[in-house]
């Protein structure tokens, strides 16, 4: 029997999801650059008690669970709509390949350019292609002393993201047809996921490869994704509700995050605590319907996410923090993020997704 699509009332596309899947990827950036940055060279010039606020501010809000918790709720709508899964495949490998691969090619470009070539042993740059080429983060040994000691350290979650996808065709539509109580059983399946890699984790229940293998994989992060694709197949009960109460969620969530913070609190959790992981995909995705409409035309958050680290690691290469005040140092970092991704988006990206539908209509 054919699946019918799910009956939508809530909007998919009337929302604020490209601002606040913009929001998840500067936090991201801004983040890694500032805990990277103050934890080797410190706080050493005036204005960077500033940068250090502002590190903290974001770290209420962390940019992966809400860029897994969009993806998730847009899984839903996207698996409604697909014809069949190789254009499910297709759609999501044209949207992450292009970019990954034109990213790896300035990256290799740029260890090349800072190394020089009779330093960089072209094995193993080869191997380093092939696999990151693939979506699986990989440094080459000969670069793990390189600047911050990883060739892009972001790209693991790309890989963790291909292994929802392949989850998703795994079950395919038949989850559409899940019966409510089955919904609910997968939610509290997945929390219960994420607390037995937290005490795996915490008690060292695994062996050390295990435990990398653990943090690279799906398991412990699936709870994010899943519940973003339990709030789409119940948008019209939860987020119709919800949204009108966006300020009041956004509200309780931070207070409730500071405090924990503050005080350090031993909550349970891989990656972030429970509390966090539930929570804010919550308020972020009542506030996307919470706040209206508004999208972009130019979708700068991949490329903003895929090179940023190669210009953290540009800045550490030559370092910069050294001889240049951290905070127009900072704010040209910024800059370059904003001007990479914005190369991504228009020179990359775009181009591919235009391709897509003159493809589709011809």
């Amino acid at each position: 029997m054919s699946q019918k699509p799910i009956k939508e009332t809530l909007s998919v596309s009337d929302n604020s999801l490209d601002l606040l899947r913009l929001f998840a990827a500067l936090q991201i950036a801004i983040t890694h650059y500032l805990n990277l940055s103050l934890m080797r060279y410190g706080i050493s010039y005036k204005g960077d008690q500033f940068l250090l606020g502002l590190k903290r501010v974001l770290s209420l809000y962390p940019g992966l669970i809400i860029l897994l918790a969009i993806s998730g709720f847009l899984m839903g709508e996207s698996l409604n709509r697909a014809t069949g899964r190789k254009d499910f495949v297709l759609k999501r490998f044209r949207r992450i390949y292009p970019g990954l691969w034109v990213c790896m090619l300035l990256i290799a470009a740029q260890v090349y350019i800072l190394l020089g070539p009779e330093n960089v042993p072209s094995a193993q740059m080869l191997r380093w292609g092939a696999v990151q080429g693939l979506g699986a983060a990989y440094t080459p040994e000969f670069l793990q002393g390189f600047a911050t000691g990883s060739l892009n350290g972001t790209l693991w979650a790309i890989m963790v993201e291909l292994q929802l996808y392949v989850l998703v065709l795994i079950f395919w539509k038949r989850i559409l047809a899940w019966s409510r109580r089955a919904w609910h059983a997968g939610l509290a399946a997945a929390i219960l996921l994420n607390l037995l890699c937290w005490i795996a984790e915490q008690r060292m229940l695994l062996p050390e490869g295990a435990l990398k293998l653990l943090q690279r994989s799906f398991l412990p992060y699936l709870l994010w994704f899943y519940l973003g694709f339990y709030l789409w197949r119940f948008r019209n009960e939860l987020l119709t509700g919800l949204s009108g109460r966006w300020a009041l969620l956004l509200a309780g969530y931070t207070v409730c995050k500071a405090c924990c913070m503050a005080f350090s609190l031993p909550l349970p959790g891989y990656y972030a605590d429970l509390m966090t992981s539930i929570l804010l995909p919550l308020t972020v995705l009542s506030c996307a319907y919470g706040w209206g409409s508004h999208r972009l035309k130019a979708d700068l958050s991949y490329g903003i996410f895929l090179y940023h680290w190669p210009l953290i690691n540009l800045i550490f290469f030559l370092e910069l923090p050294t001889k240049v005040s951290h905070i127009p140092l900072f704010l040209c970092y910024g800059a370059g993020f904003l001007l990479m991704g914005t190369f991504s988006w228009n020179v990359v990206e775009k181009r591919v997704i235009r391709r897509k539908k003159f493809l589709e209509r011809s």
